[in-house]
């Protein structure tokens, strides 16, 4: 399996990678995370539809999956490179932020960037995208982790301090954060249910 074939199928590997960290640590960080790359995915959808810039159809397709069909959906931004980069960005603001030596912290952000940045270069590459749809994903996937690793110091951190839950997702956590999450919408957003 080549590089490009496997970059080809990011959706699936991050999906399934996702829930085995999931289902082993069973953590509301992970879930808070997970809920952030859905965030962003939404997001970037969205703009897309209201830019609604095409993607490149040229000659020079290399994926196979397009010269198959032509894709009727849009391009700008690119939703790969801002979940990508979304989850790159996130995860090294947290590992910063966390009692791991600095040489770790620094290898473990850099092997998360350079997976990050391989998917990107793919997506041009196998001719889903253009470079300025990547960038616009790039730039939005940075925005949405600063603002969701914010929330997570500044809000949900010290929510569940308050409400002395362990981090742990059992039932009662769950419903506990089910009731959260309803006061969120409700606090920050302004929607009612």
């Amino acid at each position: 399996m080549s590089l490009l074939s496997f970059l080809e199928h990011t959706s699936i590997w991050l999906a399934l990678l996702t829930l085995c960290l999931l289902s082993y640590t069973r953590t509301f960080h992970v879930l808070f995370t997970i809920a952030g790359g859905a965030f962003t995915k939404a997001t970037a959808s969205t703009l897309k539809l209201i830019i609604r810039q095409p993607r490149p159809y040229h000659m020079t397709i290399r994926s196979p999956s397009m010269t198959t069909k032509l894709r009727k959906s849009y391009g700008m931004p690119s939703s790969h490179s801002a979940i990508s980069i979304y989850f790159a960005t996130f995860v090294s603001l947290r590992l910063f932020d966390s009692g791991l030596l600095p040489l770790y912290k620094l290898l473990s952000s850099l092997l998360v960037y350079i997976i990050a940045l391989l998917i990107l270069w793919s997506r041009v590459e196998l001719g889903h995208h253009t470079t300025a749809q990547v960038l616009m994903g790039m730039f939005l996937g940075i925005i949405l982790a600063m603002y969701w690793n914010d929330l997570w110091v500044n809000y949900w951190t010290t929510l569940l301090y308050e409400l002395k839950l362990d981090g742990q997702l059992g039932l009662d956590e769950l419903e506990v954060m089910w009731n959260l999450v309803d006061e969120f919408i409700n606090k920050r957003i302004g929607l009612t249910s």
